[in-house]
């Protein structure tokens, strides 16, 4: 129900217009109604009123990062510390722009950082195998044969598939995620790293089924 949920951000900025959290996620909120330019007022917004606070810098650059302004996103993450709220955003931008050994060497810090030495295995091995694409694929893999006996998230398993560039592997993770009302898969609507899918008939109807726009 996003129009109730804008209304509530609203009510919330109205009466807290100092509010550097409520600013820059109601910055993110808008990107992802399809607003990521409309949404970078409020996120900016949030900077001037907060410009210390590394989380808020942190969300700030994935803002950057979903309007497709990478290289400020990239000078804004400089600035952080490298803690696994901000890597992922790094990540990202260091796919988007090609730069794949630099996303290799950010994936495996966060594997690093959250301790999934299986994740670190598959993603070498698929590096050795066939180079970063392969590495992506290699991990997805490795996550899916051990859901059995641990925790690894439909939403991380597609956007490991995306990174890997294969269309339908991604779309069925992707509409397992929706099934199983995975929340962060929302940002579909504007994450670049999905804008190989946007002329797909199943990326489509997953929008329309989360009322997102499509175009």
């Amino acid at each position: 129900d996003w129009e109730d949920a804008e209304l509530r951000f609203r009510k919330i900025i109205d009466a807290s217009p100092g509010n550097a959290h409520f600013l820059v996620f109601y910055g993110h909120f808008l990107a992802v109604l399809g607003q990521p330019i409309e949404g970078l007022e409020y996120s900016y917004r949030a900077i001037k009123v907060d410009s210390l606070r590394e989380f808020i810098r942190a969300v700030h650059a994935a803002n950057l990062k979903n309007a497709r302004r990478y290289d400020e996103a990239y000078q804004v993450l400089l600035g952080l510390s490298e803690k696994t709220v901000s890597l992922p955003t790094l990540w990202a931008v260091y796919h988007e722009k090609g730069h794949y050994p630099e996303a290799f060497n950010v994936a495996k810090r966060i594997y690093t950082q959250k301790g999934n030495d299986l994740a670190i295995e598959a993603m070498e091995a698929g590096d050795r195998e066939g180079g970063y694409h392969l590495a992506m694929q290699r991990i997805a893999e490795k996550m899916i044969a051990g859901r059995d006996s641990g925790y690894f998230p439909s939403n991380q398993i597609c956007t490991l598939y995306a990174r890997a560039g294969l269309k339908k592997e991604t779309l069925d993770w992707l509409w397992k995620a929706f099934e199983e009302q995975e929340h962060n898969i929302v940002v579909i609507s504007v994450d670049p790293l999905f804008d190989f899918l946007r002329d797909e008939p199943r990326f489509k109807e997953l929008l329309i089924k989360m009322n997102l726009p499509v175009d």
